[in-house]
C-alpha cells in the first residue's frame, strides 16, 4: 500500500505496478495541482519530472469560488490573501470579494510560475482556453515538450482505459470528462466584476511576464499554438 512508503517513493512504486501490467508504459500522469507536493518529488534522481502549468481564465475561477464559497469562506479568503500576500491584502481592502479571488488566483499561478522557473521549466504553460480552441495542436505541443508522441486517442481522455489510482470522487467524472470552454463568467459574474478583472494592473503585468493575453473568451498565448510543418 502507498500510505506504508515515504511519498517520495510512490511515483516508481505505481509505474513499476503499471509496468507488470504493460511493460511499453514510461510516463506516469500525475493531475495534482499542489506546488508543495510536486517539490516533494521534483529533484528525485529516478524519475524526469516535467511540469505542465494548465492555467484557467481568472474570470472563470472567480465564478467558480462565488459559486462554491460561503460568506464566512469568502471573508476567510480575504484574511488568508492578507496573511499570505500582505500587499495584496492591502489592494483589496476596501473592494469587492472579485478583487479578492482576482489576487488570489494571481498568487496561486505566480507561485507556479516562480516554481518553473526554479526548475527551468518556465516555457511549459499552456493556456486552458488554447486547450479548448485548437486541442489537437496544443496536446501534439505538450507531448513534443515531454519527449512523447501525440496519438489521437489523447482527444478522447474519458473514454479511454485508465491504469493507475484515482480518487472515487472522480471516477464517473473523468469516464464523462470532455474538452469544452467553460463560459459561464459571462452571464454569472456582474459586468463591473470581470472589468475589475481585466483591467487589473497586477495580472495584466503577470499575463505579460508568461506572455498570454486577453481573448473574448479566455487568456491565450501571444504566439498560437499550431505546429508548423519545420516542428513536426
Amino acid at each position: 500500500m502507498l500510505h506504508t512508503l515515504p511519498e517520495k517513493e510512490w511515483h516508481m512504486h505505481l509505474l513499476e505496478k503499471i509496468r507488470v501490467e504493460n511493460d511499453s508504459i514510461i510516463c506516469l500522469v500525475d493531475n495534482s495541482k499542489k506546488i508543495g507536493w510536486a517539490e516533494k518529488f521534483i529533484n528525485n534522481p529516478e524519475l524526469e519530472a516535467i511540469c505542465i502549468h494548465l492555467i484557467r481564465d481568472p474570470r472563470a475561477l472567480a465564478r467558480r469560488w462565488d459559486k462554491t464559497f460561503t460568506d464566512e469562506k469568502r471573508a476567510r479568503q480575504r484574511v488568508k490573501l492578507a496573511l499570505k500576500q500582505p500587499l495584496y491584502g492591502l489592494k483589496t481592502v476596501f473592494k469587492s470579494h472579485y478583487d479578492v479571488y482576482a489576487y488570489k488566483w494571481l498568487m496561486q499561478n505566480t507561485r507556479i510560475t516562480n516554481f518553473l522557473a526554479k526548475t527551468n521549466q518556465q516555457k511549459n504553460v499552456i493556456s486552458y482556453s488554447d486547450l479548448v480552441s485548437d486541442t489537437s495542436a496544443v496536446l501534439e505541443k505538450i507531448m513534443k515538450q515531454v519527449g512523447l508522441n501525440f496519438e489521437e486517442g489523447q482527444l478522447n481522455y474519458g473514454r479511454s482505459k485508465h491504469i493507475g489510482t484515482i480518487k472515487k470522487d472522480y471516477v464517473e467524472q473523468t469516464k464523462n470528462s470532455t474538452i469544452e470552454e467553460d463560459l459561464r463568467w459571462k452571464e454569472d459574474l456582474p459586468p463591473s466584476a470581470i472589468d475589475s478583472i481585466k483591467k487589473n494592473k497586477d495580472i495584466n503585468r503577470y499575463l505579460k511576464s508568461i506572455n498570454l493575453k486577453w481573448t473574448n473568451n479566455g487568456i491565450s498565448a501571444v504566439t498560437n499554438f499550431h505546429v508548423t510543418k519545420s516542428e513536426k
